[in-house]
């Protein structure tokens, strides 16, 4: 009898250790149709001074990225296309939340392909995405979705930038959460 009770509760025991390791939508694995996804919290303490990452406005957690008068350009990914896929890629789609503060938040979301670093690199690829031709609505966060088809024959050790650019903005305008993919 002591050894059925004991059995019983290894039974219990291990039926609640399953159950811990059900996902549950905050522990769920990441999106792998993703290649990368930012909420713009993990980057604090990443060698962040003078970057554009701020807390007075996020749509989740309490980080994104800003861009105004003082700030150009905003948090950057960069990366080769070959870390990417071993095949061409013939899209990247974009999708995000942004908040706009008003007509003067004339931004843009950019998507480029660049060869070689620092001051010596060469634009192969650019296209952005005004955010005032997609967002009509100020002081709130929209979702944003965006498919840049890339051109072809784009060297593999090239580079693929996304961003937020201020584009002559007179008021700041915010991204978060942001996702990218590779789309056909």
């Amino acid at each position: 009898m002591h050894l059925n009770k004991l059995t019983g509760l290894w039974a219990a025991l291990g039926l609640l250790a399953l159950s811990a390791c059900t996902s549950a939508p905050e522990n769920a694995a990441p999106d792998a149709r993703y290649f990368t996804t930012n909420d713009f919290e993990s980057v604090v303490g990443w060698e962040t001074e003078g970057l554009s990452i701020t807390d007075e406005h996020a749509h989740s957690g309490r980080l994104a990225v800003r861009v105004n008068k003082d700030r150009e350009y905003g948090h950057t990914y960069d990366r080769a296309l070959s870390q990417l896929s071993p095949r061409a890629i013939p899209a990247i789609e974009a999708e995000g939340w942004v908040y706009l503060a008003g007509p003067g938040s004339t931004g843009a979301l950019v998507v480029q392909v660049v060869q070689g670093s620092g001051a010596d690199f060469k634009v192969l690829y650019s296209q952005q995405l005004n955010l005032t031709d997609r967002v009509k609505d100020y002081g709130s966060w929209q979702q944003v979705q965006w498919k840049a088809p890339l051109t072809a024959n784009l060297p593999a050790d090239a580079h693929l930038r996304f961003f937020l650019w201020r584009n002559n903005a007179t008021e700041p305008l915010y991204l978060d959460d942001i996702r990218l993919r590779i789309a056909e």
